[in-house]
């Protein structure tokens, strides 16, 4: 598991293929993304790629990315709520 703050309001968390949005203030959960179709497309493409490690955010735009190790690609990721 590893822990990112990425945001001044609130926390993302990535556990395996899930990553979590959660507000500091009560520790609820307020959005999430599966990243097992993104994961399935990268195992697809290159055999070689290891998991989903990385998040980024861009505070100008406020869009987050996701990749991982050897990954071929770079995601732009979207909450739901």
């Amino acid at each position: 598991m590893s822990l990112n703050i990425l945001m001044a309001t609130y926390m993302l968390i990535n556990i395996y293929c899930h990553i979590f949005k959660i507000d500091p203030a009560n520790g609820k959960i307020v959005a999430k993304a599966d990243l097992t179709g993104m994961w399935d497309r990268i195992k697809a493409i290159d055999p070689h790629a290891e998991v989903p490690n990385g998040i980024a955010y861009d505070s100008s735009t406020k869009k987050i990315y996701i990749t991982g190790k050897l990954w071929p690609e770079l995601y732009e990721v979207q909450f739901s709520q």
